[in-house]
């Protein structure tokens, strides 16, 4: 049952979209993600938001070539999401799936 307390604990208020992850969230999920690289330039988009672009896809369904300009570009994502997979299960198992 909701009461006052779990709603303002589960509240999506003052995010871009509905797909945004909120603080308690990310900060549940910040530990997971494999940190970037210290080799090269420095990333452009922050991990917070590749993870927004890659669940605004995963929830809304769209195409990748349809996400909003202000999330970080399809390449981005899709790079992001291989390194994820590989580092999460293997090499092997993704081109096995590939």
């Amino acid at each position: 049952m909701w009461t006052d307390i779990t709603r303002a604990k589960h509240a999506r208020k003052g995010l871009r979209y509905s797909s945004d992850l909120t603080d308690m969230e990310w900060a549940v999920l910040e530990p997971v993600i494999p940190s970037p690289s210290r080799l090269g330039r420095p990333p452009k988009w922050s991990r917070r938001e590749i993870m927004n672009g890659l669940f605004y896809v995963l929830r809304s369904g769209l195409p990748w070539r349809m996400l909003p300009r202000d999330l970080p570009p399809v390449s981005t994502l899709r790079a992001t999401s291989t390194l994820g997979a590989t580092a999460a299960f293997g090499a092997r198992s993704i081109t096995c799936c590939s």
